[in-house]
C-alpha cells in the first residue's frame, strides 16, 4: 500500500526529517520525507500494520523541540520511490500553511562540543538540529538552508559529511557550520590580528566596562552584575534610572546558589525557549543592590547561544544582559546601527557577520503560584501562538495596542504573533514593525480580508494599520481594548463554545472606552457569543492627560483629593491648579493600575513611574519581602465600599494608626481581590476570566485564587498569550472571529 503522512506544527528546523528517516530505516520502510508549505510530508510503501507502527512511533518518539499540531493519513494510488528512504528537497505546492520555527536555546550536547570537540571547541556559532537560530535568520519558508542568511557561508567538506550522515547529530542541520566555514567574530575598536576576541571581551568586562555583544537575535549590553558602580554607569548611559536589568548565569547550579528556584522555574530556564525567568533572590546573592531597585524578583537567564555561554564561562560571575538599545529605540541588530546608537553607552563592541533578518528580544516569563505567565513574548515563543482554539480560515491581521508593539495574523488556519518590538511611541519601533510585517506579507503572500485595530483613535498602531489598509486594499475594524483582553484568555482556554455565562475581570492601566471615558477596571460578561459591559467601579477625573500615568500623586489627587498626603505632595499653588483641572476635566478614568499608583503615592513608595508599572511592582516587592519574613501574616480586609476613594480613606486610617506599610499593602491587595470576586458571585458567575497587566502581580493572583475556592469559582488567566498589551492582537483576532 502507498501512504502519505502530512504532519503540521513545529516540525521544521527541529531535526524532524532526519528523525523520520532514521525511524524509517529501522523499520525497513522505503519512501521519502520532505518539507512543504503544509509542514512535513512522508510518502512511503508499507503494509497496514507497519504503517500504523510508523505513525505511532513518529508521535511518541518525536524530537524534543517538535510540536505536532495535526497528523493526517491518506492512502495513495501510486508513488515513484527510490530503493531506500530518502530526504528530498522541499516541494512548493500551495500557499504556506506551516508553523514557523522559533529560535532555540543552546542545548547540552552543543555545550559539550564547546568544551571538547576539536572542530567546535570555543566556536561561538555551534548549533545542531535541536538548537540555534531559526526564525531570526529566515528570509523565507519552508525552513531550508537556502532560505536562511547562513546560506552565505558554504559548508566545508567536514560539515557537509555531518550534514549527509544519517547517524550524525547534525544530519540535515540547516544551520550547520564550524570554525573553518561559518560566521566569524569581529570587534570595535578593532583588536590586533590573532586576538582571542572572547578573551578580550571578558577582559573588558573585568575592567568594569560596558560591552555591546551581538547575539544571533540582536545586541545585548553586558556588564558586571556584582558592582554597583558599574550598574550605576550603565543606568546613567542608558537613561534607565530604575527599570530592572536581567542577569545571565552560566548554569543552573550557579542560579540555585543565588536564588530560590522551584521545579517549574528550573524547567523554564532549561527549556528550548530559554526565557528570562523572574526569580526571588536569596539573601546572599552577590548581586549589586541596584540590579532591580525595590523589587522582590530579578530576571535570570541561562546562555541562549554559544557566544553567551563562552563569555559567561570566561567571566565567571553573573553578567547584566539587557537589550541593546537606547531611549525607547528598538533592539539593534547590526554593527552599523550599534556604532551610531550605542555611542557613549558601550565601551566595546563584539559582533559577527551573520545577517539577522528578524531581530528580537529575549522572552520574559514569570511564575504565579507555579503557573507560567508570559510577560514578554519574543525569542523562543514567537512567531507562533498555540492554543486549542481553532483560528479562522480567513486571513486577517491585527495591529495590537501601543505600549507593547506587536502584530498578529490568521493565515491558513494558523495564528502567528510577531516578536515584541517596543513602545510604538518611538518612530524607529514603528518602522521596525512595518518592515517585519511587510516581510511576512511578501513571504506568506498574505491577502487579508480585514485589518483589526484598537478602538483608541490616537494610537500609533492605528496609523500603521491605516497605511497598510491603503497598500492592501483591506478595511479597518475597531476592536474594544478590554474586549480584546477578555478574548485572549477565552482563546487560551478554548472557551468560546462554553454555554455558561463567563465574567471577565479586566484590570490594567488604561484602555479606550469612548471619547470621554478610559477604562482599566472593567467587568464584562460573555454569553451566547456576545460580550456585554457591566456597571462597576465609578469613574474619576483625568488630570493633566498622559502625565497622570507618570506622576503617581495625580492619581491620588484625582481619586481622593482630600487625602492627608496631598498636602505633602503638592505645593499650595499646585493644589489650586490641579483642583481646577480636576473640576473642569471632561475626561474620566477608572483604572486598577492608577489605583495602585495612588496607593503608592499615599504610602510614599513611588513618586514617578520611570517605567510601566513601576509603582505597582514596588508595592508588590515591599509586601512580598514582608511576607517572606512574616509568613504567618493573614491580611485583614479593609472596610470599603465599591469605589476607589474608600480604599484610600481606609489606607489613610491605617497609616494614621501606625500600621506597617507592608501590611497595609497586603490588606489592600487582598481586599481588592475579595471585592472583585464578590462581584462575580453576586452576578452568579462561577467561571471568571482575569486579564490585563494588573494580573502580572503575583500577590493579587494569589489572593484571587485563594478566595475563588471560597466562592467556588473557576478562575482563568492568560497562559498562551500575555495578560498585558502583548496579548491584545491575539484577543483582537479571536474577538473578530467569535464575537464580531
Amino acid at each position: 500500500m502507498y501512504w502519505r503522512f502530512t504532519i503540521t506544527g513545529i516540525v521544521q528546523g527541529v531535526g524532524f526529517r532526519p528523525f523520520v528517516k532514521r525511524l524509517a530505516d529501522k523499520l525497513a520502510i522505503t519512501g521519502s520525507v520532505f518539507n512543504s508549505e503544509k509542514g512535513v510530508e512522508v510518502e512511503f510503501i508499507s503494509d497496514e500494520e507497519k504503517a500504523h507502527l510508523f505513525h505511532k512511533k513518529i508521535i511518541s518518539e518525536k524530537p524534543e523541540t517538535a510540536w505536532i499540531e495535526s497528523f493526517d493519513i491518506s492512502i495513495l494510488e501510486s508513488l515513484e520511490l527510490e530503493n531506500e528512504f530518502v530526504i528530498e528537497r522541499s516541494r512548493e505546492t500551495a500557499a504556506l500553511a506551516l508553523r514557523l520555527t522559533p529560535d532555540f536555546k543552546l542545548c547540552d550536547s552543543c555545550i559539550e562540543d564547546l568544551k571538547s570537540d576539536s572542530r567546535r571547541q570555543n566556536y561561538p556559532f555551534t548549533t545542531c538540529t535541536t538548537c540555534g537560530p531559526r526564525f531570526a535568520i529566515a528570509h523565507g519558508f519552508p525552513f531550508d538552508r537556502a532560505q536562511l542568511s547562513i546560506a552565505e557561508f558554504e559548508m566545508c567538506f567536514e560539515c557537509e559529511d555531518e550534514y549527509t550522515d544519517a547517524q550524525n547529530r547534525r544530519f540535515h542541520s540547516q544551520t550547520n557550520s564550524c570554525k573553518v566555514c561559518g560566521p566569524q567574530l569581529f570587534s570595535f575598536p578593532e583588536a590586533p590580528s590573532g586576538t582571542d576576541l572572547i578573551e578580550e571581551t571578558v577582559y573588558q568586562l573585568t575592567l568594569g566596562r560596558i560591552v555591546a555583544v551581538q547575539t544571533t537575535t540582536g545586541f545585548l549590553l553586558m556588564a558586571d552584575a556584582t558592582k554597583d558602580e558599574v550598574v550605576a554607569r550603565l543606568r546613567n548611559r542608558k537613561n534607565r534610572p530604575q527599570k530592572p536589568f536581567a542577569v545571565l548565569y552560566r548554569n543552573l547550579d550557579l542560579v540555585g546558589k543565588s536564588f530560590k528556584i522551584d521545579k517549574i522555574q528550573t524547567e523554564l530556564l532549561s527549556s528550548a525557549i530559554g526565557p528570562i525567568v523572574l526569580l526571588e533572590p536569596s539573601r546572599d546573592n552577590g548581586l549589586a543592590r541596584s540590579i532591580a531597585p525595590g523589587l522582590n524578583e530579578v530576571g535570570v537567564m541561562l546562555p541562549s547561544t554559544p557566544l553567551l555561554y563562552l563569555i559567561s564561562k570566561g567571566f565567571g560571575k553573573p553578567l547584566i544582559a539587557t537589550s541593546g538599545n537606547k531611549g525607547g529605540s528598538p533592539l539593534i541588530s547590526n554593527i552599523v546601527q550599534a556604532k551610531i546608537l550605542l555611542k557613549g553607552v558601550a565601551d566595546y563592541f563584539l559582533y559577527h557577520n551573520l545577517n539577522i533578518v528578524h531581530p528580537m528580544d529575549d522572552s520574559v516569563i514569570r511564575t504565579l503560584d507555579e503557573t507560567p505567565i508570559i510577560i514578554r513574548p519574543a525569542r523562543g515563543i514567537t512567531p507562533n501562538y498555540r492554543s486549542l482554539t481553532r483560528p479562522s480560515k480567513e486571513t486577517v491581521i491585527a495591529f495590537g495596542a501601543d505600549m507593547k508593539g506587536h502584530y498578529a495574523f490568521f493565515h491558513e488556519e494558523k495564528c502567528y504573533l510577531s516578536p515584541y518590538f517596543g513602545d510604538l511611541e518611538s518612530y524607529e519601533v514603528q518602522e521596525r514593525m512595518k518592515f517585519s510585517l511587510r516581510h511576512m506579507i511578501d513571504v506568506l503572500d498574505l491577502k487579508p480580508k480585514e485589518l483589526l485595530v484598537d478602538s483608541h483613535p490616537g494610537y500609533f498602531s492605528r496609523n500603521i494599520a491605516q497605511e497598510f489598509s491603503i497598500e492592501l486594499n483591506a478595511p479597518l475594524k475597531n476592536i474594544p481594548h478590554h474586549h480584546a483582553h477578555f478574548c485572549s484568555v477565552l482563546a487560551d482556554h478554548n472557551l468560546f463554545d462554553n454555554e455558561e455565562k463567563i465574567l471577565g475581570i479586566i484590570s490594567d492601566g488604561v484602555g479606550y472606552i469612548n471619547d470621554e471615558k478610559l477604562g482599566g477596571a472593567e467587568f464584562l460578561t460573555f454569553e451566547n457569543k456576545k460580550i456585554t459591559p457591566l456597571e462597576g467601579y465609578p469613574f474619576y477625573p483625568i488630570i493633566a492627560g498622559n502625565k497622570m500615568a507618570k506622576e503617581t500623586r495625580l492619581s491620588l489627587f484625582s481619586i481622593h483629593p482630600n487625602a492627608h498626603a496631598v498636602k505633602d505632595l503638592f505645593s499650595p499653588s499646585e493644589r489650586e491648579l490641579y483642583a481646577k483641572l480636576r473640576t473642569s476635566s471632561k475626561g474620566l478614568i477608572r483604572s486598577i493600575g492608577r489605583l495602585f499608583d495612588a496607593v503608592s503615592a499615599q504610602l510614599g513608595i513611588t513618586a514617578n513611574n520611570s517605567y510601566e508599572g513601576e509603582a505597582a511592582m514596588k508595592l508588590e516587592g515591599m509586601a512580598s519581602r514582608y511576607l517572606t519574613s512574616n509568613p504567618e501574616y493573614a491580611p485583614v480586609h479593609l472596610n470599603v465600599e465599591f469605589n476607589f476613594e474608600s480604599f484610600l480613606a481606609e489606607i489613610e486610617k491605617a497609616l494614621d494608626a501606625g500600621q506597617p506599610k507592608s501590611e497595609i499593602i497586603l490588606d489592600f491587595t487582598a481586599t481588592l481581590a475579595y471585592q472583585m470576586l464578590t462581584y462575580a458571585s453576586l452576578n452568579r458567575c462561577n467561571k471568571v476570566v482575569c486579564s490585563g497587566g494588573v494580573f502580572q502581580n503575583a500577590l493579587i493572583v494569589h489572593y484571587m485564587r485563594l478566595y475563588a475556592q471560597k466562592f467556588q469559582i473557576n478562575l482563568y488567566f492568560n497562559t498562551s498569550s500575555s495578560p498585558n498589551d502583548s496579548g491584545i492582537p491575539i484577543g483582537q483576532l479571536f474577538y473578530n472571529q467569535y464575537i464580531n
